[in-house]
C-alpha cells in the first residue's frame, strides 16, 4: 500500500495584515487555553501519494498568482473546532477558480469545500462564550483591519494536516513549502 500525506493550502497574510492579526490569535489562545497558529485562510485539503508531483503541481498553478485581497463582512462562530471564531470574507471568483484547479489538477477526490474565512481561535467552548468573545474581539479586529476590512494575501503555504481534531494536531503542523505571490 502507497503512503499517503494529508495537506492543506494556506493563504497567509501579507506582513502588515499579519502583523496586525497576530497578536489577536495569540491573545486569544492564551486567554482560553488553546493552541496558537499562523493567521492563515485555508484554500484547500487533500491527500497526495506524491508530495513531490504535488508541490511542483501546486507551483505551476501559481506561478503567475497576483497577491489577493478578501474583504472581511463579519466575526462568526460555529461548532466546528477549526472556526470556533473566524472572519468571514465575501465569497471570491478567484478563490473558487483557485481550488477548482486544485480539486483538478492535484486532488480530485478531495471533499474539500472552499469557505473563505480566517480563523483566530480553535477551542471547543459553549456558545454563550463563544458569542462573547467574538462580541468583544469583533472592534479590535475591525481597528486592525482598517476602514475597508481588506487584508491582502501574499503567500501560499503547502502545509501538513492531519486526520485527528486538537491542539497536538495543530502543534504538529509542518511546512512542506512555500510560494511567493508575484507583486
Amino acid at each position: 500500500m502507497i503512503a499517503s500525506t494529508l495537506f492543506s493550502v494556506w493563504l497567509i497574510p501579507s506582513a502588515p495584515f499579519q502583523a496586525a492579526l497576530q497578536p489577536h490569535i495569540d491573545h486569544l489562545a492564551k486567554t482560553h487555553d488553546a493552541p496558537t497558529f499562523k493567521a492563515h485562510t485555508t484554500l484547500f485539503c487533500g491527500k497526495t501519494s506524491d508530495l513531490e508531483k504535488t508541490k511542483k503541481t501546486l507551483a505551476k498553478l501559481l506561478k503567475n498568482q497576483k497577491p489577493i485581497t478578501l474583504k472581511a463582512i463579519s466575526l462568526d462562530t460555529s461548532e466546528k473546532y477549526y472556526k470556533t471564531l473566524y472572519i468571514q470574507f465575501e465569497e471570491s471568483l478567484l478563490l473558487n477558480q483557485l481550488n477548482q484547479s486544485y480539486h483538478e489538477k492535484i486532488n480530485p477526490d478531495s471533499d474539500y469545500t472552499l469557505n473563505p474565512h480566517l480563523s483566530l481561535l480553535y477551542k471547543f467552548l459553549p456558545s454563550e462564550q463563544k458569542k462573547t468573545i467574538a462580541s468583544d474581539a469583533w472592534p479590535k479586529i475591525t481597528d486592525a483591519l482598517y476602514p475597508d476590512k481588506l487584508i491582502r494575501f501574499d503567500t501560499v503555504k503547502l502545509m501538513t494536516d492531519a486526520e485527528e481534531i486538537g491542539p497536538e494536531a495543530v502543534k504538529n503542523w509542518k511546512i512542506l513549502d512555500s510560494y511567493n505571490l508575484k507583486k
